[in-house]
C-alpha cells in the first residue's frame, strides 16, 4: 500500500501502539457488565456510577493534559506515562475484589487515556506536513477500529475454546496492553518539528473563538443524552444471550459504528487508492 509506505514512522508507531490498547480494552469493555452484576453483585445504577466517573474523569484530565503536552519538553514521556498508567489499572482487573476496586480500575484507566490523548495528537501533527493531516488521523482511527473490533472477537474465541472464567479473559487482555507500553517507551520519540519552547507556552483565558463556542455546546448537549453502552450489553446479556457471545455482539456494533471515526477520502488513502481529488 503506497500510503503506509509514505507514512513517517512515528504515525506507524502510534498506530500500532493504539491497536494493541484498543485490543487490551476491547477484550475487558463487553464483558464487565456482567462482571459486575454476576460476579460482584454490583447493580445497574453502580454500573452506571462506574462509567460516568471514569468517562467525566477523562474529559477534565484530557483538559489539563492538553496544557502540559504544550509545555512539556519531551511529549512521548507524557505519552508513556499515560499509556504505563492504563495498562497497570487493566492489568489489575483480573484481580478485584468488589465493586469498588472496578471503580478505582476504571477511573485510573481512564486517567491515563486522558493523561496520552492530547500529547499524542500533537506528535502525530507534528510528524507529518499539515496537507496529510487528515490522511494520518484517518489511519489511526483505522488502527483504533481495527482493535476495536479484533478485542471483542479474541475474548470471545478465549470463551469459546473453554476459558470460562471472566478473570482469566481478563488476565489475557493484560498482553496487549503490555506490549503497548513497551512499543512507547522503546520507538516513540518526541518529532524533530519547529514548535514553541515550553517556556513561551501560556495559560489563556480569553474564550474561543465562535465557531468553536458552538461546537462544544452542540458536543455538551449531545453528550449529556448520550447512555453509557454498558446498559445495552446488560441487556444483552438478561435477554439469554450467552456469554461468549456477548463480545461478538459488541464487535457488530463497533462495526457499525466505525464509518463515523474516518471519511471517505482517508479510507482511500489507508488502502492504497489514493487522495479523493
Amino acid at each position: 500500500m503506497r500510503f503506509l509506505k509514505s507514512l513517517p514512522p512515528t504515525i506507524i508507531v502510534l498506530g500500532v501502539i493504539s491497536l494493541l490498547n484498543d485490543i487490551s480494552s476491547e477484550m475487558i469493555y463487553p464483558l464487565l457488565p456482567l462482571f459486575l452484576v454476576k460476579e460482584l453483585g454490583a447493580g445497574p445504577a453502580f454500573l452506571g456510577l462506574i462509567e460516568g466517573v471514569a468517562e467525566s474523569a477523562a474529559c477534565l484530565v484530557t483538559l489539563a493534559a492538553g496544557v502540559w503536552a504544550d509545555r512539556a519538553r519531551d511529549r512521548s514521556r507524557v505519552v508513556l506515562l499515560g499509556y504505563a498508567l492504563a495498562s497497570a489499572a487493566r492489568s489489575m482487573m483480573a484481580f478485584a475484589p468488589n465493586p469498588l476496586s472496578v471503580l478505582l480500575i476504571r477511573l485510573t484507566d481512564r486517567v491515563g487515556k486522558g493523561i496520552r490523548t492530547a500529547p499524542r495528537d500533537a506528535i502525530m501533527a507534528d510528524a507529518a506536513p499539515p496537507a496529510h493531516h487528515g490522511r494520518v488521523y484517518g489511519f489511526h482511527r483505522t488502527m483504533d477500529n481495527t482493535g476495536a473490533v479484533a478485542g471483542p472477537l479474541i475474548a470471545s474465541f478465549l470463551l469459546a475454546v473453554g476459558i470460562s472464567k471472566l478473570r482469566s479473559v481478563f488476565a489475557f487482555a493484560a498482553i496487549p496492553a503490555v506490549l503497548a507500553v513497551a512499543l512507547v517507551a522503546w520507538k516513540l520519540r518526541e518529532p524533530n518539528a519547529l514548535r514553541k519552547r515550553p517556556d513561551e507556552a501560556k495559560w489563556s483565558f480569553e474564550p474561543p473563538a465562535p465557531a468553536l463556542r458552538s461546537y462544544l455546546a452542540v458536543l455538551f448537549l449531545f453528550s449529556l443524552s448520550q447512555s453509557s453502552d454498558v446498559f445495552l450489553l446488560l441487556r444483552a446479556s438478561g435477554l439469554g444471550i450467552a456469554t461468549k457471545d456477548i463480545p461478538l455482539l459488541w464487535t457488530a456494533f463497533n462495526l457499525v459504528k466505525s464509518p463515523q471515526g474516518f471519511n471517505v477520502g482517508s479510507f482511500r488513502t489507508v488502502w492504497g487508492a489514493g487522495p479523493s481529488s
